[in-house]
């Protein structure tokens, strides 16, 4: 549990833009809040919390996967806020298979390093 201005103080933002976006999070069900009270996750906050650390993390494996190595985590923001669930769901399956077929990983990366003329 935070209170807002320890939340606003935290993000290096102004306590009434930490307002607007509790109240948001709140009427999605995502927060517990009262004026001048404290901040509590609901149980669906904590689900969606957890899926969207799940989906950062998995985009992040995937762009290591295919040898992304500069400016990883600024890939990641992007990609992350235009994929469709569907699209989601897919590149999780496919980070899935790959994370438990390391020898296909493996292969992937021999075919990425290899000269053009090579593969």
């Amino acid at each position: 549990q935070i209170r807002v201005n320890d939340l606003a103080r935290a993000l290096n933002v102004q306590p009434p833009s930490v307002t607007k976006m509790v109240k948001r999070l709140a009427g999605k069900g995502f927060l517990k809040y009262e004026r001048y009270g404290v901040i509590l996750l609901t149980d669906a906050g904590r689900e969606m919390g957890r899926y969207l650390l799940d989906r950062h993390n998995m985009l992040e494996e995937f762009l290591r996967f295919i040898g992304v190595q500069r400016r990883l985590l600024e890939n990641v923001e992007r990609i992350e806020h235009n994929l469709t669930p569907e699209a989601t769901q897919c590149l999780f399956n496919l980070v899935d298979y790959l994370q438990q077929h390391p020898h296909i990983v493996a292969e992937l990366i021999l075919i990425r390093d290899s000269p053009p003329n090579q593969k």
